[in-house]
C-alpha cells in the first residue's frame, strides 16, 4: 500500500478551501434564517393587522349556555333595550342558547326575511317553555313600596359596594379596561348592592370579568361587580341596597379586587360621581 504525501502548500491551500466551504454553509444559514424570521413577521404583522381589523366589527352574536341579553349588551357596550329593539326581542328579554343576535346597530332597513332573528326567532322569544317563562315573569315582578326600591324611580341612592377597601384605580373613558373603579380589599371580604334592584346576570361566561354580577336598578341605571370569589344572589332575585352579594376574590385577574362599573343608558359612567365622597 502507497502513502501519498502533500506538501505543505497542500494541506494549507486544502485546509482553506475547506474553510471557506464551511464560511459559505454558514453564510448561507444565516441568511435562509434572516429569511426566515422576515417571513415570520411579515405573517405575524399581517395576522395582527387581520385581527385588529376584525376587533370591534362583529355583528351577530350567537347565544352562549348561561348568558343573557344583559350579559351580552354589557360586553358588546350597548344597552339592552337597543340590542332588544335590533331583534325584535320583547320584555322579559328571553333569549336562548344558540340564538343568533345582531349586536351592532342595522346599517339599513332591512326586510323581514333580512333580519337577524325574523319572526322566527321572536316566535322562539314569546314561546319559551312554561318554566322559563314563569321564571321570567317572577323576575319582572317587583315590589314598589318605598321610592327607595326597585320601581323604576330616577333617583337612587347610592352606597359604596365594599367596605374598608382602597381604591386602587379611577375611571377612564377612553381605557377599555378601567370602565370603572377598581377597589383592593381581603380575599373573601363583603360585596353589597350599591343599590336596590334586581340580578340580570350572575356568572363567569365574561373571562374577563371573572365572577360577575350585573344588577338593573331601574331602566336607566345597572351596575357590576366583578372578580368575585363567590356569587351569593341568583338571576332574578330582587336586592335592597347594602344586600350582601358576594365575596371578592380574583377570578378573571391576578389581584384580589372588586372590578364595579355603572352603565348609564348602556354607557360607562364615572361611579365615583354617584357614590359617596368617603368610604365607610
Amino acid at each position: 500500500m502507497s502513502l501519498q504525501c502533500f506538501s505543505p502548500m497542500q494541506i494549507w491551500s486544502n485546509h482553506q478551501h475547506q474553510r471557506g466551504q464551511l464560511q459559505l454553509r454558514v453564510l448561507r444559514s444565516v441568511i435562509f434564517m434572516q429569511f426566515s424570521n422576515y417571513r415570520f413577521q411579515f405573517l405575524s404583522l399581517f395576522l395582527m393587522i387581520s385581527l385588529i381589523s376584525g376587533c370591534g366589527s362583529h355583528i351577530y352574536h350567537f347565544v352562549e349556555p348561561g348568558e343573557t341579553l344583559y350579559s351580552i349588551s354589557w360586553a358588546y357596550g350597548h344597552d339592552y333595550r337597543q340590542v332588544a329593539q335590533w331583534n325584535e326581542i320583547s320584555p322579559p328579554y328571553v333569549v336562548k342558547r344558540g340564538q343568533r343576535l345582531r349586536v351592532a346597530p342595522p346599517q339599513t332597513t332591512t326586510s323581514s326575511a333580512e333580519k337577524p332573528n325574523g319572526n322566527r326567532e321572536l316566535a322562539v322569544s314569546k314561546g319559551a317553555d312554561k318554566e322559563s317563562k314563569s321564571i321570567a315573569d317572577k323576575q319582572d315582578v317587583v315590589k314598589s313600596s318605598s321610592p327607595g326600591e326597585f320601581a323604576g324611580s330616577a333617583t337612587l341612592e347610592w352606597q359604596w359596594p365594599t367596605k374598608g377597601g382602597k381604591v386602587v384605580q379611577t375611571f377612564n373613558e377612553r381605557d377599555p379596561g378601567k370602565q370603572g373603579v377598581d377597589v383592593a380589599g381581603k380575599f373573601g371580604q363583603p360585596i353589597y348592592s350599591a343599590a336596590s334592584g334586581r340580578v340580570v346576570y350572575s356568572g363567569g361566561g365574561l373571562s374577563r370579568y371573572g365572577k360577575l354580577i350585573i344588577v338593573k336598578h331601574n331602566e336607566t341605571f345597572l351596575s357590576a361587580y366583578a372578580h368575585n370569589k363567590r356569587i351569593l344572589v341568583k338571576e332574578g332575585e330582587t336586592l335592597k341596597a347594602g344586600q350582601f352579594i358576594a365575596e371578592m376574590g380574583n377570578t378573571g385577574t391576578n389581584t384580589t379586587k372588586l372590578h364595579f362599573e355603572i352603565r348609564r343608558d348602556g354607557k360607562p359612567v364615572n361611579p365615583l360621581r354617584y357614590l359617596p365622597k368617603k368610604m365607610q
